[in-house]
């Protein structure tokens, strides 16, 4: 928060991004994660996930550990000067307004495979699972999973090919080849918004080590998209070209009510 708290500063991170020129929580391809209720992108919180960015701002900050920040993404890690209690040893911090900037060379990638995954059946264990997984540095090799889903077993080093395009921010293709059976693990905040389809027919979607997303993905080669369909999304859409249909019908009624006025009125003469 800057000088003079937020009232002061309706802009916020105003010198950060006269250096960056980004502005920060709401460009594409920018996720944000912060401390408190922000998890992901800024303004969409989950607060079943506030735990999981707790735990990984927490670690960063008192331990230096930057196991479960790498597993959500992130890249940069922004400091105020005047917050003396972070400190990453061998990582030089550039410098940016107000802030050190960190960069994290072990941020996992946008999309990435898991070949080891365990189901839990409560929050809590699943988040303990995590946090033990991230102290044995374990997070690339197995992930945890709380929704019911095809649990692969294969062996970690298995080959796996993937690229991937984003043509819009909803929207997320990935050509996968895989040799055995995976999760395929997007690195986008878990949302119930989100869908997945495998070779165009819908496929599960699960939340990821308590904060990603992620799906099955049999052994082979599969086209997997994740789209962002939420309901409200639908629904309002569908409320709108209801209301665009009966205003073009009451149009056309009107015009039609008009001709036959007009024919009326032209007989009668």
């Amino acid at each position: 928060i800057p000088e003079g708290g937020w009232a002061r500063n309706p802009d916020g991170w105003c010198e950060v991004r006269q250096s960056l020129a980004l502005d920060v929580p709401q460009s594409y391809r920018v996720p944000v994660v912060g401390w408190g209720l922000l998890g992901g992108y800024a303004g969409f919180s989950h607060f079943a996930q506030i735990p999981f960015y707790r735990t990984a701002v927490r670690s960063a900050l008192e331990s230096g550990d930057l196991s479960l920040l790498s597993l959500a993404g992130v890249r940069y890690i922004l400091v105020a000067k005047k917050d003396g209690r972070f400190n990453l040893p061998g990582r030089p911090a550039a410098q940016a307004g107000p802030f050190d900037i960190y960069r994290n060379d072990d941020a996992f990638p946008r999309v990435f495979a898991v070949h080891r995954v365990r189901r839990c059946h409560a929050r809590t264990e699943a988040d303990a699972a995590v946090r033990a997984l991230a102290a044995e540095g374990k997070l690339r090799e197995e992930a945890v999973v709380l929704q019911p889903l095809p649990l692969p077993s294969g062996e970690a080093d298995a080959q796996v090919s993937l690229t991937y395009e984003e043509p819009r921010p909803e929207r997320v293709v990935v050509e996968a080849s895989t040799q055995s059976d995976a999760l395929l693990v997007l690195n986008e905040r878990y949302d119930n918004g989100w869908r997945a389809f495998c070779d165009g027919r819908p496929a599960p979607l699960v939340e990821v080590d308590g904060a990603l997303m992620g799906t099955y993905l049999p052994q082979g080669d599969h086209r997997i998209e994740f789209v962002y369909r939420p309901r409200g999304l639908i629904l309002g859409r569908a409320i709108t070209l209801s209301s665009l249909l009966a205003t073009l019908a009451l149009i056309a009624l009107g015009l039609a009510a008009g001709r036959a006025r007009r024919r009326g009125q032209q007989s009668a003469r």
